[in-house]
């Protein structure tokens, strides 16, 4: 029996179905590993998994890239798949894939064909890994948006996911989706904007080596306006919804707000520490990472400026008992809780604490800092006669405190310098606080000056993934397990799903008995540490024979697209007939698994229903391959692939 007509009308160019019978879940596109050594070149163990639908053998090959992406020849030719990397699912002829291999430093495409002709490719590096952390700019800020005096190297690469962009999405993990860095792609997720200096930084990391191709890839998750305090009690209020342990499950609690020293709206306190943590854990333990980049400072002067200055500057939110002399306190108990989650994770701090301010009565704008030598905070522009307050330390001193830390060095030990001035020659600030682009070469410039003290500390490394085992109990549901681990969560009905820290541990060998026939299964493993890994490879299930609930069923479902320019079109229209009422849920993802919208009824009733994706909330853009959509009713799963000829 006939139960779901669906149809999609798409308005995108030149669009067409195909039926690909290749899936390469790991390595993701344009993902970036880290490599293991602390001098030059270096090689690190990646995982490779996927699936085929047809065929009883199948073959890679691996292509290393010159740094233009064109090929330099194969690194592995055409050959078999590694002993004992093959299963199959259930009594079908489908098969998974999963193996490891010790890649060496290098921009490299991974090929998998099967006997029938068909062949998927995904790209990936094996470099250096870079996770961002501290405030505005650290993050980005003002009109800069890129900074590149090389070539356009194919060596940069950003983390496109936005986990917490909203400051409320500190729970959802995203599968992580990766592209290429910048001016016509500019976001460096979770948190980064633009590619601010990371984008000219990375290309002189990905060519100091000569004759070596590095790939290098940022991951942001600096806050605008943040202060110590700010980080430091959100850590702690971070490790206390998974009761101090990030094995645990997140327990989100009441809301709770602060401010930061610049009474900007107040914020969930969860941030900005949530976002951190969530990197180190997520992405840090997958693809492993050099170190942290550290730049934050400016807010303390801007707290001090209200407790001593007030009456110049303005009284702004002061933290109770705030204490300069704790800067480095706090900031090593920081460095100590994300080295709890990845042991002996490097730090790279910058020497910063200049701020720019309007003085009351105005308009005359200071150009506040640390005086290094006399312990004093002091204006030395446009102040007749200058203005100076003993503050019992310095906030550049309690940066350089950290260095005495293992594993800490310097990011840039003067960025203070960068100085603030009408002459444009001189000038390195667009507002006296912020950096323009001068300022942003100069900060490049500093960074990599202390790369070689940077690249010499021991990298975390990316962790072998866990493999999924596949039991099947009937034709529709499987059991799913794989190693000894202390958190599992299993999806199913996805080629591969978002983790939910909020979800209650499924345990290992879990059965799938919801009544549904399945479309897949994807799973979430955490260790002791909180370390999170991606359970591999994820699964479809909707092109095997036996998983869907009557053969009819699927010859009966057909998709229809028609090649409307995306460029005229505001919405993406879906419509559906039920001849029985049922709830749905209507999907669009990413190759990766990123959801980008979806769409869930209760309870539609039997007859035509219209859905609506709309597309300045969906995010596709011409430069994606395909995307992929999922219905679910209670009578049929349905999944097929658009793909995006350009």
């Amino acid at each position: 029996m006939k139960h779901t007509t669906f149809s999609l009308l798409l308005m995108m160019t030149s669009i067409t179905t195909v039926a690909d019978n290749i899936r390469i879940t790991w390595p993701v596109d344009y993902s970036v590993f880290q490599r293991n050594t602390t001098t030059t070149g270096g090689a690190t163990n990646v995982t490779f998994a996927g699936q085929f639908y047809n065929g009883a053998t199948t073959s890679y090959r691996i292509e290393k890239l010159n740094t233009a992406g064109a090929s330099l020849g194969d690194w592995k030719v055409y050959q078999a798949l590694p002993a004992g990397s093959l299963s199959t699912i259930g009594t079908s002829i489908s098969k998974y894939f999963y193996f490891t291999l010790s890649v060496p430093a290098g921009w490299y495409r991974f090929y998998v064909k099967d006997e029938n002709g068909g062949e998927k490719v995904v790209k990936f590096g094996v470099g250096e890994v870079f996770i961002i952390a501290g405030q505005s700019n650290a993050q980005g800020a003002g009109n800069t948006m890129e900074i590149s005096e090389l070539p356009d190297y194919d060596c940069v690469v950003a983390n496109k996911n936005f986990i917490g962009s909203n400051l409320t999405q500190y729970h959802n993990l995203e599968q992580p989706v990766f592209g290429m860095l910048g001016s016509g792609n500019p976001t460096i997720g979770p948190r980064g904007d633009r590619p601010w200096f990371y984008e000219a930084l990375g290309q002189k990391i990905a060519t100091k080596e000569p004759g070596q191709v590095i790939p290098v890839s940022f991951i942001n998750v600096a806050h605008g306006g943040s202060s110590i305090d700010n980080w430091y009690n959100s850590m702690q209020r971070t490790r206390t919804m998974f009761n101090n342990n990030y094995s645990n499950v997140m327990v989100k609690g009441n809301t709770v707000t602060h401010l930061n020293p610049y009474n900007a709206p107040a914020s969930d306190n969860r941030f900005p520490y949530i976002d951190l943590k969530n990197a180190v854990s997520f992405y840090g333990n997958m693809f492993g990472v050099r170190s942290v980049i550290w730049h934050q400072g400016e807010a303390e002067t801007r707290t001090l400026l209200s407790i001593g200055l007030s009456n110049i500057y303005g009284a702004f939110p002061v933290p109770a008992g705030y204490a300069l002399g704790n800067y480095d306190t706090k900031l090593n108990a920081i460095i100590a809780d994300t080295r709890s989650i990845l042991p002996n994770l490097p730090w790279a701090v910058s020497k910063v604490s200049l701020h720019a301010m309007t003085r009351s009565p105005g308009p005359i704008i200071d150009y506040n800092i640390v005086n290094n030598a006399g312990n004093n905070l002091y204006v030395p522009v446009g102040a007749s006669p200058a203005i100076s307050i003993g503050v019992g330390g310095m906030v550049t001193q309690e940066q350089s405190n950290i260095l005495a830390t293992a594993n800490v060095s310097w990011a840039s030990p003067s960025s203070d310098s960068y100085s603030y001035s009408a002459n444009e020659q001189f000038n390195y600030r667009s507002d006296g606080t912020h950096f323009n682009e001068k300022g942003a070469i100069k900060i490049k410039d500093d960074i990599y000056a202390n790369i070689a003290s940077i690249l010499s500390k021991s990298p975390v490394l990316p962790a072998p993934l866990p493999r999924i085992q596949l039991t099947q109990l009937s034709a529709q549901h499987h059991k799913l397990s794989t190693g000894n681990y202390a958190y599992y969560q299993w999806g199913s009905n996805a080629p591969g799903g978002n983790l939910d820290q909020t979800d209650l541990n499924d345990g290992n060998n879990w059965n799938d008995t919801n009544g549904i026939p399945d479309g897949g299964y994807f799973g979430f493993t955490k260790d002791a540490n909180g370390r999170i890994y991606s359970v591999q490879p994820t699964i479809m299930l909707l092109q095997i024979s036996g998983a869907r609930e009557a053969a009819d069923d699927k010859e009966n479902m057909e998709s229809i697209t028609y090649p409307n320019p995306v460029i005229d079109s505001k919405e993406l229209r879906v419509s559906i007939k039920l001849d029985y009422p049922s709830p749905v849920r209507l999907q669009l993802v990413t190759e990766n698994g990123k959801i980008l919208d979806e769409i869930n009824k209760d309870n539609l009733n039997a007859g035509t229903h219209e859905l609506k994706f709309q597309l300045d909330r969906v995010g596709i853009k011409k430069d994606m391959a395909f995307v992929i959509y999922h219905l679910k009713t209670n009578q049929h799963n349905e999944s097929k692939k658009v793909l995006l000829i350009k």
